[in-house]
């Protein structure tokens, strides 16, 4: 067993891609091997946001790709570097194997802490899911073998951040909309504007996101600010794939301060547009799908409870489309409430974990 470092040869990029395929079957794997390809070979747009990504696989005795993750180095943090894109078989010696030499080249290079899972960033996919293995992944969600957490705490990881998403069934009693009438009507008599953007103006609503989000998200873990441009290349594709009902935004004063985001669950087909069955499906799904995820929620913070008038409006779309809904990645801690508890299902969970050196 050998753990090689590498840069851009073929070889071992075509093995790094090749592990979720071994380890996932065609419903679970959440890679798009398009975009972590372009990250390998430093040609994503995400890669100028980071200090370098350092990348490692570990072949068996018959050479046989077995693991895989890299380091990110960032600009800002010069005592703590990234563990991600880890992927690896049920094997303890093999964990061992990653972790201890990603504990070796950490301290070799001075830092003082590991983080992870992260690739990249909070732009990229982060956190380690702990439970509800038996369902199939919502897109969007940080998915990963249920063994890793166990290798994590293993090899002296403990839990930094703790995440939650809530898994809501289908809003059937009116009251559970109406409970937020009252918050809904102050802010309209306010002179507040609530919208959903059409085609023509998704340009304009996704360049006001933008701005938001920089602001509300800067505290988040491994936040960096994206250059407008670059957020628009990542997010503006977000177009083709959205029901625009289930993107609404808030107004005062032409300005725009507060958003919530649904997407239609479509599990893993985004990912793996190669497959000509997951392309259909996703133009059914588009049409009408049964569940959506809650992505992207933020209120300015001079606007405190418009976003249970985003809720509202958000829950009257539910309603007409009779959907479920996830409320995905809510980090603990947070002002962040259960939206309607009496419809709650259960609850999905995350971690992120972290590493002294």
């Amino acid at each position: 067993m050998k753990c090689i470092q590498f840069e851009y040869e073929k070889k071992y990029i075509k093995d790094f891609l090749k592990l979720p395929k071994m380890l996932y079957n065609k419903e679970n794997n959440m890679e798009n091997l398009k975009e972590i390809e372009s990250i390998l070979k430093n040609q994503h747009v995400l890669m100028k946001y980071i200090k370098k990504l350092y990348k490692f696989i570990v072949y068996d005795d018959n050479n046989k790709p077995i693991a895989r993750f890299a380091i990110t180095t960032t600009k800002e943090d010069l005592d703590i570097c990234y563990i991600g894109f880890f992927e690896c078989i049920m094997d303890e010696k093999v964990a061992k194997l990653v972790f201890e030499t990603a504990d070796k080249w950490a301290k070799d290079n001075g830092y003082k802490e590991i983080i992870g899972p992260v690739d990249l960033g909070m732009w990229h996919k982060y956190r380690l899911k702990i439970d509800n293995f038996d369902k199939r992944p919502y897109v969007g969600e940080p998915y990963n073998k249920e063994y890793y957490y166990r290798m994590f705490t293993d090899n002296g990881y403990v839990v930094k951040d703790k995440y939650t998403s809530d898994s809501y069934d289908k809003v059937e009693d009116p009251r559970s909309i109406e409970r937020f009438n009252k918050r809904y009507d102050y802010f309209i008599e306010k002179g507040y504007e609530f919208k959903s953007p059409t085609l023509d103006e998704w340009d304009k609503a996704i360049g006001e996101v933008y701005e938001l989000i920089m602001k509300l998200y800067r505290g988040f873990n491994t936040f960096v600010e994206l250059e407008k441009n670059d957020f628009l290349e990542i997010f503006g594709a977000y177009k083709s794939i959205l029901d625009l009902n289930m993107v609404k935004l808030a107004y005062y004063e032409g300005k725009a301060v507060g958003f919530v985001i649904g997407i239609p669950n479509y599990n893993n087909r985004v990912y793996h547009l190669g497959n000509i069955k997951n392309l259909l499906d996703i133009m059914k799904i588009k049409k009408r799908a049964d569940e959506y995820i809650i992505t992207y929620m933020g209120v300015d913070n001079e606007h405190r409870g418009l976003a249970r008038a985003l809720s509202r409006l958000l829950l009257i779309e539910l309603k007409k489309k009779d959907a479920a809904f996830v409320g995905a990645l809510i980090r603990e801690g947070t002002a962040t409430s259960t939206i309607v508890k009496e419809t709650l299902n259960f609850k999905y969970n995350y971690v992120l974990m972290k590493r002294r050196l």
